[in-house]
């Protein structure tokens, strides 16, 4: 697996659900309304992450309004992280992660 890898579950890219109801499939109104777990948000955290440092991206393009909008019309329940949070808490993630996996590529080239 490479350094940056982007790849998604399928429930990234499927999309919502539409329910299924006693009298065969009816839609509700959960297929119309975006909404995320914590488990979600935290795997997008992590794409977002990887695409703000892999090219040293400024950090405070989490604060620049045409970002903001951008995200808000893309995935209106994502958060984007703070400026404080992409500097220090998921940037200690993201060091820890990629020091782990260069380890792991040093260890195996021996």
């Amino acid at each position: 697996m490479p350094l940056y890898d982007v790849t998604l579950s399928s429930r990234h890219i499927l999309g919502p659900k539409i329910m299924s109801g006693g009298r065969g499939s009816v839609g509700c109104m959960e297929s119309f309304v975006d909404h995320m777990d914590k488990a979600e948000q935290s795997d997008l955290d992590k794409l977002f992450r990887r695409v703000i440092y892999a090219p040293s991206t400024p950090l405070a393009v989490v604060e620049n309004c045409h970002w903001q909008a951008l995200f808000a019309k893309l995935r209106p329940s994502y958060k984007m992280p703070s400026r404080y949070s992409i500097s220090s808490t998921l940037l200690d993630a993201e060091h820890a992660r990629v020091s782990t996996k260069a380890e792991e590529l040093i260890a195996a080239s021996n």
